[in-house]
């Protein structure tokens, strides 16, 4: 069956981006020697989790990090360190607007508020070729969660098999494979192009 929606994940598809970065920027706003913690907590830290998921807004992420790590600035020099880390994928950014001729293109992406402001700013070429954004800040769920693969079906105007999911996580793949979304692990260097083709 051809496929007539495609959806896809930003972090390493869309765009890449590197923690380390990021890190590296809030710890010099920072007392010396916290660019490990913040790394650490920016990885894998509940509260970043609650922040994907909207359950934090922005003033409290920005206070939690002024009082974890003594980070010092105004709020808007502590939003561009945090965020200031993506650059584009330019071998599926200019394939966007050849699938867009035939496709309805959905994006769906585990992000949050600050992180996406920063895309709107440095990727609204590409963004705003897709007919609908799927964000996990607005959703209130996050992949691998099923919550977020039902609301982009409901924005997908096409059947489960009649889309596929683009992501770099195989988790992912599996997740929306289970509500009969067809995926494709994404990695630098694959055939996109091909590959779809060959789905059809």
């Amino acid at each position: 069956m051809a496929i007539k929606t495609l959806i896809f994940d930003f972090g390493n598809v869309i765009g890449f981006f590197d923690r380390k970065v990021a890190a590296r920027q809030l710890a010099g706003l920072a007392d010396s020697g916290q660019e490990g913690r913040i790394l650490e907590f920016l990885e894998s830290d509940p509260d970043g989790f609650r922040y994907e998921l909207g359950q934090v807004d922005c003033s409290w992420m920005i206070n939690r990090l002024r009082n974890e790590f003594g980070i010092r600035g105004t709020d808007q020099t502590i939003r561009k360190a945090y965020s200031d880390m993506f650059a584009k994928n330019r071998a599926v950014c200019d394939l966007v607007p050849e699938f867009k001729k035939d496709k309805r293109l959905l994006l769906l992406s585990n992000t949050n508020p600050m992180h996406f402001e920063q895309l709107e700013t440095c990727f609204q070429d590409t963004l705003s070729l897709f007919d609908a954004l799927i964000l996990s800040h607005q959703a209130g769920s996050r992949k691998p969660d099923k919550n977020i693969y039902e609301l982009s079906l409901g924005k997908a105007n096409a059947a489960p098999e009649e889309c596929c999911l683009i992501d770099d996580l195989a988790e992912n793949i599996r997740a929306a494979g289970k509500l009969g979304i067809r995926g494709i692990v994404y990695h630098p260097g694959i055939d996109l192009l091909q590959t779809l083709k060959n789905m059809a």
